[in-house]
């Protein structure tokens, strides 16, 4: 496994303002629920995003824009993360 977070939950329930430190598996790859829930997630592909950048982007775009594999490494190479 590597570093990269492969997926992310968009299921609006799991959206939080303050994100959890917390990573699960989906897929035999990383994946990142915003609230850390632990069961009924809808995983999106993030495209292969650090945790940091991944956290980054759902903190500055609602999660429901995210409607496809490789939007949000998309958005990453956009837009700077450090505004």
């Amino acid at each position: 496994m590597t570093d990269q977070i492969d997926f992310v939950c968009i299921r609006a329930a799991h959206q939080v303002t303050t994100f959890v430190e917390a990573l699960t598996i989906h897929d035999e790859k990383w994946a990142y629920c915003p609230s850390a829930q632990t069961e009924s997630h809808e995983w999106r592909s993030s495209g292969g995003l650090s945790l940091d950048d991944l956290k980054g982007l759902l903190q500055r775009f609602p999660v429901t824009l995210i409607t496809h594999a490789g939007e949000l490494r998309d958005a990453v190479e956009r837009v700077p993360l450090s505004e």
